[in-house]
């Protein structure tokens, strides 16, 4: 049975005072909000890897940040949410409720970022 759009199944997670969450598609149920990803372009094994690293010593998630939103004008990688959710662990992070981190392997290979560009459209503008 699939749970209520307007319920959140939430735990506890155990570093950087985050949310994992298996999200019932809470926040994520309609179809004009997708995972955002800003950027110039597809992303590079440099840029996740340096993001990733960077995100693990902030918040203890090796991963990337995306935005939980309708898609905003201007360069950024998009993906349907429940896409996202079939290729990767997306856990809601920081104060803003819309804020995720796509948890990365260690290291960050490059068929790891081939898969993410697959998943994640990039959109000049």
């Amino acid at each position: 049975m699939k749970t209520p759009l307007n319920q959140r199944t939430v735990r506890a997670a155990s570093a950087g005072g985050h949310q994992s969450s298996d999200i019932s598609e809470t926040n994520e149920g309609s179809d004009d909000k997708k995972f955002i990803r800003y950027g110039n372009g597809p992303e590079t094994m440099a840029r996740f890897a340096n993001d990733a690293a960077a995100a693990e010593s902030q918040i203890g998630i090796h991963g990337v940040s995306v935005i939980l939103r309708k898609p905003p004008a201007g360069p950024r990688l998009e993906a349907i949410v429940r896409d996202a959710r079939a290729n990767f662990r997306i856990t809601q992070t920081g104060r803003n409720k819309f804020h995720y981190t796509v948890e990365l392997p260690k290291p960050v290979t490059q068929a790891v970022v081939d898969k993410f560009n697959s998943v994640f459209t990039f959109i000049p503008r």
